[in-house]
């Protein structure tokens, strides 16, 4: 009866539905094997467990997870991938490019998921220079570069491949991240392999002065509206929100999740797991609009990566 009332009042017609609707697809990339065991190739795990517990953590404590999930923060952002701004010269090697438009994936880009091409002119040697924004994130293991939307991709993927659980958060403005679910904290947790940051989900409103809208967090599991999670005036924020009527965005999402459970979740067990989160979260989240917690020193931390972010991602991410 819920799909049929969600359909009835616009799921099918609005785009940012059908957006959120593609999104949570495409969320199942990350439980595939075969990109589980490329990412885990690449990934020092053994060295994140011994930096752990040489930093003092109980090998048996309960945080062991949530302090590995950190090492793995601080490795991806400042040994294994590199932000673009704008890309360097295959020719001359020099880094002096500038963007002049963009242009169609090739059939080569097409195969790894490259949605769009920026075009960019090398300022000495005159070459041109393809910049594909792949979103396969067996492609980005191997190319270890670009924005916030290839960084969140290939972390979340990475989060997963070390067996914790990951969803991807788009943020309807101009950003993406991460959040892994916290087993000590009960929880889940902010991360942003960008920033190489750890449970800082104010930062983007406080610090970064982002004027947010629509954070929604996308797993294999489920769809949820996050948004309260990153923001201190929700009043103020619900004014902004005017993609879709927030009645209608509440079903359409339980909907959604209803649906996931129908056809990938046959184990009781993890259902009733995961609906107890689900209760949990939506209390945190209620809590949190209704009190916002203080802010801390560190959320006012300006953005320390690239000069722009731009997303990009197949049916899953939308390019801004």
């Amino acid at each position: 009866m819920l799909k049929q009332t969600t359909n009835a009042l616009g799921t099918g017609t609005n785009p940012f539905l059908r957006e959120i609707k593609s999104n949570s697809e495409n969320a199942r990339i990350y439980e595939q094997p075969d990109l589980l065991e490329k990412a885990l190739e690449v990934i020092p795990i053994h060295e994140f467990y011994e930096k752990a517990e040489s930093n003092g953590v109980d090998p048996d404590g309960g945080d062991l997870e949530d302090q590995v999930i950190k090492q793995l923060l601080h490795w991806f952002k400042n040994d294994f991938f590199h932000w673009v701004n704008e890309p360097e010269c295959g020719t001359c090697m020099s880094s002096n490019t500038q963007m002049t438009g963009h242009t169609q994936p090739n059939q080569q880009e097409l195969h790894h998921d490259a949605s769009v091409v920026e075009l960019y002119q090398c300022n000495s040697c005159r070459s041109y220079i393809r910049f594909p924004r792949y979103n396969d994130p067996a492609k980005l293991l191997q190319t270890r570069k670009g924005r916030c939307g290839e960084w969140a991709n290939c972390f979340t993927l990475c989060c997963r491949a070390v067996g914790v659980e990951a969803r991807l958060v788009l943020d309807k403005t101009d950003h993406v991240w991460t959040e892994i679910y916290s087993n000590y904290q009960r929880r889940w947790i902010h991360c942003d392999p960008c920033e190489d940051v750890f449970d800082r989900p104010l930062m983007y409103s406080a610090g970064w002065n982002k004027e947010l809208t629509y954070c929604i967090a996308y797993s294999s599991d489920e769809v949820v509206d996050v948004t309260r999670r990153y923001v201190r005036d929700w009043p103020k924020v619900l004014q902004r929100r005017r993609l879709v009527d927030e009645q209608l965005l509440s079903d359409s999402i339980a909907d959604m999740c209803q649906q996931i459970k129908q056809r990938r979740i046959a184990d009781n067990d993890r259902l009733l797991l995961l609906e107890e989160r689900h209760k949990d979260e939506q209390d945190e989240l209620q809590k949190a609009s209704l009190r916002p917690p203080a802010l801390r020193d560190d959320d006012m931390v300006g953005r320390q990566s690239g000069k722009y972010c731009t997303i990009s991602v197949v049916a899953f991410w939308v390019f801004l």
